[in-house]
């Protein structure tokens, strides 16, 4: 195995390989709570957040915060495997 692969830069893809004589020859996602490969499951999640508070022009009273809710996509936990040459 090459420990000192020298990374050659590439302008196509957004995230394209960039090791030189490195091939990709499959990808797999398992997730951790179903067996089926290669389907990656996700939920809407939610995290509430309070941050301190204060109207502009006036100090910070004590123990005054605003509570946030944030949504966002989140995924249950995978697996992944990829297989290369080179």
């Amino acid at each position: 195995m090459n420990t000192n692969m020298v990374i050659q830069f590439c302008a196509k893809g957004e995230w394209p390989l960039v090791w030189k004589e490195v091939n990709v020859t499959s990808i797999e996602v398992t997730s951790v709570n179903n067996s089926t490969p290669n389907i990656l499951e996700t939920f809407m999640g939610t995290q509430k957040v309070e941050v301190p508070f204060s109207p502009d022009g006036y100090p910070l009273a004590e123990n005054t915060t605003l509570e946030y809710c944030i949504k966002r996509l989140e995924h249950t936990d995978f697996q992944y495997k990829i297989t290369t040459v080179g």
